[in-house]
């Protein structure tokens, strides 16, 4: 079972509580990575790695359960893990990036 990397962006309305929730959802999933707005504020970017089987559950099945019909966009990148995440946080932790 490979891991894989996947990036989300979202733009819209988000519920509240939205951040806490995805960090939630992706610790239970045991995935990695980080949740916060884009330094431009223009949308919230979700970074999380971890095995494919669990990443594609956290899309298809934990992201709608937070969004609950929001109005959004959200496009979504898949590409290779760069292991530098030791956690799942609410911010962009540039320390542990580069």
């Amino acid at each position: 079972m490979s891991n894989k990397r996947l990036r989300i962006l979202i733009k819209g309305q988000t519920p509240p509580g939205f951040k806490p929730q995805v960090r939630a959802y992706a610790v239970k999933r045991g995935l990695k990575g980080f949740c916060a707005e884009t330094p431009d504020k223009s949308a919230i970017e979700i970074v999380a790695e971890g095995p494919e089987p669990a990443l594609k559950q956290f899309l298809e099945q934990d992201l709608p359960a937070i969004l609950k019909g929001a109005k959004v966009e959200m496009s979504v990148e898949w590409g290779e893990p760069t292991g530098k995440y030791k956690s799942f946080r609410l911010d962009r932790y540039e320390e542990e990036m580069g």
